[in-house]
């Protein structure tokens, strides 16, 4: 070191101003520490101060919780927050809300129960299977209740004998007064009867034919769940935004809960660059949900991709193709290369369009009070889903669920009149109306593709046309 230079630190080591400065620092960080231990010792000395909200259970959220604070019934983010973390935080919250009360968990727990003593009563040797979302625990608190009735009398795979037996079984529901809305679709690939549960409102669809182990794909779901658990908040939350808009119901060309799932899982792994798997591991659910929706509506080339869960993305020339594939999404079903999860998604333009204005909202950073998500590009300014919920659970409450009349009740004695059944009880309208959301679509989501593909119609036939019996007759 040159003699120069040593003497330029010198003069600055013993510079006055330097000097002044640092003892100036010094005597802050005394004042700070004192500050600091003054602070902590005054709250210890004063009272514990009393939460204005309940102690929130492990499993679920009560519908009451935090209504005042923040316009919904779930813990709002903090105002603060940037927009994708506050995001995040507000998902976290509204996940446990939408998990089951205890309450709800016995009402679907009834439900099964009650069908499985109508299905024993008219053939001792069947078994009555839970699938499907209710059965994974990935179901909505209005969610539908898939059951399969296995091991019936007959050849299974002879869709006569399934008519039959579904007629049986739509007669011995009407005669037990525990559903109303009752169908017979013995024209769907997998031939079911559906029907409202009079009491708590749930839709339940009861599945014949179905052999094998009914509830692979569910495993399957649940192993990914647990591998990667921010996909059960983001699933259940993407679920709401599709049933909201009616675009949740696959036999109306909608997406259904395992499409939806595939189409999440292929999001978390892609692996193009920064977009890595150890990248969404890492990453919030606000910017998770962002990348959904951007990549659906802008970034998806459909004419020339396709999916391939879990592994994410495939030329969609190599997977299925195509009449429109303009607009339509072809997914590949993770238990059977064969089968196309996207063939039915008529309505996927409308989808798109869904999509789309969620991704601008989610750009723009709108908040409803406080709640990002109770904005009209997600899940809407309306109450319905909120509303719902509290009545429901207003109801359950109210008195328990009855036992259900099955003495007497034998295949022989509930012969199917001749044609396919149909009731249609609108005495029971309050449960009806329960599960009938307040729409959140935007009028620029209401406009209609220019490729449009038609739509698809499914007929019903009704009593009066095949001489059967209406709700309206004594049992």
């Amino acid at each position: 070191m040159s003699s120069s230079s040593s003497s330029l630190i010198d003069d600055l080591l013993h510079d006055p101003v330097l000097e002044a400065d640092l003892k100036r620092q010094q005597k802050q960080i005394v004042f700070n520490d004192n500050f600091r231990h003054a602070l902590a010792e005054r709250r210890k000395a004063l009272p514990p101060v009393e939460t204005s909200f309940p102690e929130i259970p492990p499993d679920y959220v009560s519908a009451d919780k935090f209504e005042e604070a923040g316009g919904a019934p779930w813990q709002t983010p903090d105002p603060s927050l940037p927009t994708l973390l506050a995001l995040h935080q507000e998902l976290v919250a509204f996940g446990k809300w939408l998990n089951a009360t205890p309450l709800e968990k016995a009402e679907r727990h009834g439900v099964v129960l009650d069908v499985r003593r109508i299905t024993s009563a008219l053939w001792p040797e069947a078994v009555v299977v839970e699938f499907g979302s209710s059965w994974t625990g990935l179901n909505l608190p209005d969610g539908d209740i898939d059951l399969a009735i296995q091991r019936l009398p007959g050849p299974n795979h002879v869709r006569e004998n399934l008519k039959v037996l579904m007629n049986q079984f739509a007669k011995a529901l009407h005669a037990s007064n525990i559903a109303t809305h009752i169908h017979v679709i013995d024209t769907a690939r997998v031939p079911i009867v559906k029907f409202i549960d009079r009491r708590s409102g749930f839709s339940v669809d009861v599945a014949f034919g179905l052999q094998g182990v009914v509830t692979k794909s569910g495993e399957w779901v649940l192993a990914n769940c647990k591998k990667m658990p921010q996909l059960k908040p983001l699933l259940m939350f993407l679920k709401l935004f599709l049933s909201i808009r009616g675009l949740s119901e696959p036999y109306k060309g909608g997406i259904g809960s395992y499409m939806l799932f595939t189409m999440l899982l292929c999001v978390l792994h892609l692996s193009d660059g920064a977009r890595s798997p150890e990248h969404w591991r890492k990453a919030s659910l606000g910017h998770i949900l962002f990348e959904f929706f951007r990549l659906y509506s802008n970034d998806m080339n459909y004419k020339k991709l396709g999916l391939r869960p879990p592994n994410g993305a495939s030329k969609q020339a190599s997977l299925f193709p195509r009449e429109n594939p303009s607009w339509a999404i072809s997914i590949e079903s993770p238990e059977d290369s064969s089968i196309d999860l996207g063939r039915g998604t008529f309505d996927y333009h409308h989808v798109l369009q869904a999509f789309d204005n969620a991704y601008l909202t989610i750009c723009s950073g709108d908040r409803n009070g406080r709640s990002l998500l109770l904005v009209s590009g997600l899940l809407g300014q309306g109450r319905g889903f909120i509303d719902a919920r509290a009545k429901l659970e207003k109801r359950l409450k109210a008195e328990p669920r009855p036992d259900v009349p099955t003495a007497g009740l034998k295949a022989s004695s509930v012969a199917p009149e001749k044609g396919q059944l149909f009731f249609d009880d609108t005495s029971d309208s309050d449960s009806a109306s329960d599960n009938t959301e307040e729409s959140a679509v935007t009028p620029s989501e209401e406009s209609t593709a220019t490729d449009q593909p038609p739509k698809k119609i499914r007929r019903t036939v009704r009593l009066e046309d095949i001489g059967g019996w209406s709700d309206d007759e004594d049992d």
